[in-house]
């Protein structure tokens, strides 16, 4: 049994302690532990889509955070659905609030066929900037935050130039979403609908009942998915919430060089859940 003067110093010892702090490791950690993984949409006119990156690069409001890893390529084409690709795991970051995020982007290129030569894509500014999302974001303390950065390869390569010399170019559109929030979408299409050699694809749209439009429109989709050679398709990272999902037969004529607007042949309100996947075909 401990001595009154014992006691008493180990009480006094203990306070001190915590008015000087020496327990704030523990108690007061202003930390966050960052995930980050890449996904993306679905194009039709191209093999691979290919990215070399080797870092990150981050801005809060007091700090700049970089990380770095030995660079390696990513094919977009691979990572459509719910599929994705971690770039880094469990990197400790001040808590707070982030302005943006940059993907540090080595070099960039596309394969139109299975059988044909990588095409460099041209990437403006690119070499000085990398891939930047002005976006912010909030990492929690104390907690791990697991992000999935989602590049929309549709939206993001434009083609222009005759047909004999056309160029293709790459201003990445991404968005970044928090897993805790996201849910899936899948269903089955009924192979009828479209022409044998249509291409065939689902375009998720914000909000029931919305307006829907092909991209670079004034009602863009948020994201698109195509129709497999078995008929289903799946999006993926949607933020939990309502939304409007449009079929249609002319995906691959949804480029910069098209002549004509889109047109969708069906149209049905989704309802995405967090952390589970929803079905809704096409019959």
């Amino acid at each position: 049994m401990a001595s009154p003067m014992k006691s008493s110093f180990l009480t006094s010892s203990f306070i001190a302690c915590l008015l000087s702090g020496c327990f704030s490791e523990n108690n007061t950690d202003n930390s966050s532990r960052l995930s980050l993984a890449l996904t993306d949409g679905a194009i039709d006119f191209a093999e691979q889509v290919n990215l070399t990156v080797s870092g990150v690069e981050l801005k809060s409001n007091s700090d700049n955070p970089s990380f770095t890893f030995p660079a390696r390529t990513i094919n977009l084409l691979s990572l459509q659905g719910s599929q994705s690709e971690t770039l880094f795991t469990d990197e400790e970051l001040p808590a707070g609030e982030y302005q943006w995020l940059r993907l540090i982007v080595d070099s960039a290129s596309i394969v139109l066929e299975a059988d044909g030569g990588e095409i460099l894509l041209t990437i403006p500014s690119g070499d000085q900037t990398g891939f930047k999302l002005v976006s912010g974001f909030t990492l929690p303390s104390n907690t791990n935050a697991n992000f999935t950065l989602d590049f929309d390869v549709r939206k993001s390569i434009t083609v222009s130039g005759s047909a004999n010399n056309l160029t293709y170019k790459l201003r990445p559109t991404m968005r970044l979403v928090n897993n805790i929030e996201v849910g899936h979408i899948q269903g089955s299409v009924n192979g009828t609908l479209c022409d044998a050699e249509a291409s065939m694809a689902v375009y998720a749209y914000e909000n029931h009942d919305a307006v829907v439009d092909d991209e670079g429109s004034d009602n863009p989709p948020v994201t698109s998915s195509l129709i497999s050679d078995s008929f289903d398709y799946k999006i993926g990272f949607l933020t939990a919430g309502n939304y409007t999902i449009a079929l249609t037969c002319m995906a691959d004529d949804d480029t910069a060089l098209a002549d004509e607007a889109i047109i969708f042949i069906a149209e049905q309100n989704a309802a995405v859940t967090a952390n589970q996947t929803g079905s809704f075909p096409f019959e």
